[in-house]
C-alpha cells in the first residue's frame, strides 16, 4: 500500500504546493533517475498567478511535455505512470512561466537536467487551444455526472536528453467520460509512444478507468513493449482519495496488484 501526502496554500499572493511521498520511488510519475527507495518530498514549487492570466514559479514542477505531467498528481487516474512519464523523472531545479486566455495557454520551463547528463541546461513548451467548453474541466483526467463537454488540443517539444522530441495530444469530456490520447516522438524516432487514458464515473465519488500505452523504441531505449492498467478510484472526500490498481506489463510479463491512499491538506 502506497501512502502520500500534498500540501498546498497561498500567501502574500504566492501559491506553494508540496507532495510527501511515503513509498519513495514508486508512483504516478515512475522512477525518477536519483531514487534511492527512500520517502522524498516527489513535487514542489512556489508560482504566481497574475490578473492578466500571465503566471511564473519555480520549483520542481514536472508541467509540460506530456498532457499527463500537466495534471495535478492529487488528480491523477493511475498509480504507475505510463513509460512515457517515467521518462520525464530525473530533473533539477526549474523556473517557468504560463499565460492563459480565452481559447489558448502556453507554458514553458527551463531547468537543469539531473542524473543522464548532470550538467545539460533543458527547456520545454507546450501550447493548448479550448476548442469548446471550459479550462476548469481540463485540470484533471476524470469526469463526473453533468459536466461541460469539453474539447482540448495541445501540443509539446522538448530539448532534453532524457526524452528529445515532440507530443500532440487531444482530451475530451463530455457528462460522465473521460478521454486522452497522445502520441510522442522522441529522439528522431528512436522512441515512439501512443498512449491512451479513459475514465467513466459510475457514481459520484467513484470511477473506473483504464490506460493503455503502445511504445516502439530502438532496443537501446528498452525496445518494443506495452502497458495496461486497470483501476478504480474512489473519493472518501474532497482531500482523500483512495486507488485499486491491476498493471499488465508485456516487458516483464508481469501482472501487479498495487492499492494507494492519497491525502491532500
Amino acid at each position: 500500500m502506497l501512502f502520500r501526502s500534498t500540501f498546498a496554500g497561498e500567501a502574500g499572493g504566492w501559491n506553494w504546493t508540496f507532495n510527501y511521498v511515503l513509498d519513495g520511488n514508486t508512483g504516478y510519475y515512475g522512477t525518477d533517475a536519483d531514487a534511492t527507495g527512500a520517502d522524498e518530498i516527489r513535487d514542489y514549487a512556489i508560482w504566481q498567478e497574475m490578473d492578466n492570466g500571465f503566471s511564473f514559479g519555480m520549483g520542481n514542477v514536472k508541467s509540460i511535455f506530456l498532457k499527463a505531467n500537466g495534471i495535478d498528481e492529487a488528480n491523477t487516474l493511475q498509480i504507475n505512470n505510463t513509460a512515457t512519464g517515467a521518462n520525464l523523472e530525473g530533473r533539477g531545479e526549474q523556473i517557468g512561466f504560463g499565460y492563459k486566455a480565452d481559447q489558448f495557454r502556453v507554458m514553458g520551463r527551463a531547468y537543469d537536467v539531473d542524473g543522464a547528463d548532470a550538467d545539460g541546461f533543458s527547456t520545454e513548451f507546450r501550447g493548448e487551444f479550448l476548442v469548446m467548453g471550459s479550462w476548469d474541466n481540463c485540470d484533471c483526467f476524470g469526469a463526473a455526472a453533468g459536466n461541460e463537454s469539453t474539447l482540448v488540443i495541445g501540443a509539446s517539444t522538448s530539448s532534453d536528453t532524457l526524452l528529445d522530441g515532440t507530443s500532440f495530444d487531444v482530451t475530451y469530456k463530455q457528462d460522465v467520460w473521460a478521454v486522452h490520447a497522445a502520441m510522442t516522438d522522441a529522439f528522431d524516432g528512436a522512441w515512439e509512444a501512443t498512449t491512451v487514458q479513459a475514465s467513466y464515473a459510475f457514481a459520484d465519488a467513484t470511477s473506473f478507468y483504464v490506460s493503455y500505452e503502445d511504445i516502439e523504441a530502438d532496443a537501446g531505449l528498452g525496445g518494443d513493449r506495452d502497458d495496461l492498467d486497470i483501476g478504480v478510484n474512489h473519493y472518501y472526500s474532497d482531500s482523500c482519495k483512495a486507488t485499486l490498481e491491476i498493471d499488465f506489463e508485456d516487458a516483464n510479463d508481469d501482472m501487479t496488484i498495487a492499492g494507494q491512499v492519497q491525502f491532500t491538506f
